[in-house]
């Protein structure tokens, strides 16, 4: 607490981005630089789909889970769209927030979500870090930079000759430059979700 006001500072942060295996998709002739397009990251997708299913591995991963909103937020604010914005003129509230997601950008960002349901993605109901880091069931994974965490440690020293990292989302146009989102734990705990 300081001056009356409690504050949280971070724990630790990480950063969102692209993961890849090397040789998925130098099998499956996909360049990683073309994931980082909307366009080129549907094109690999099924490029990847149509070298490696029939191995029973998924060429994106997907997640629909309770963190599928991560995919969300960086899409949204990368094309300039805002979950809330605060607004004056309520009849009787004055100021106030209004869900600025419902937008053209909120549903751009949802579209290419859906994109890649119809271009053959198959949604996951979990987080598959594991999998992905252990089984390779997946040869590209959106996910933070705890990645290197879910590898065996004795594959730690050679990772950077299997594993690829592109610290950005998927990007709506050229225009833009990159979108990352980033999070981790805080050091402080609200006083709502405190049970004694």
């Amino acid at each position: 607490m300081y001056k009356g006001k409690v504050y949280g500072i971070w724990a630790w942060t990480d950063i969102r981005g692209i993961w890849y295996w090397k040789d998925l998709l130098k099998e499956a002739a996909v360049e990683p630089d073309s994931l980082k397009s909307w366009d080129g990251y549907i094109e690999s997708a099924k490029k990847l789909d149509d070298t490696l299913r029939s191995k029973g591995i998924e060429g994106v991963h997907l997640d629909d889970s309770t963190n599928s909103m991560d995919k969300w937020y960086p899409y949204l604010w990368m094309l300039g769209g805002d979950i809330l914005v605060q607004k004056e003129g309520h009849p009787t509230k004055g100021t106030y927030w209004f869900p600025a997601y419902n937008s053209s950008a909120g549903v751009k960002a949802l579209e290419f979500l859906k994109q890649q349901v119809q271009a053959g993605i198959k949604p996951q109901s979990h987080l598959f870090e594991t999998a992905f880091a252990k089984e390779k069931k997946f040869a590209v994974i959106i996910t933070g930079s705890w990645m290197p965490g879910e590898f065996p440690r004795d594959q730690w020293s050679n990772l950077s000759n299997k594993v690829g990292f592109l610290p950005l989302f998927p990007l709506a146009s050229d225009a833009i430059h990159n979108s990352t989102m980033m999070g981790g734990c805080e050091f402080s705990m609200g006083i709502d979700n405190f049970n004694g």
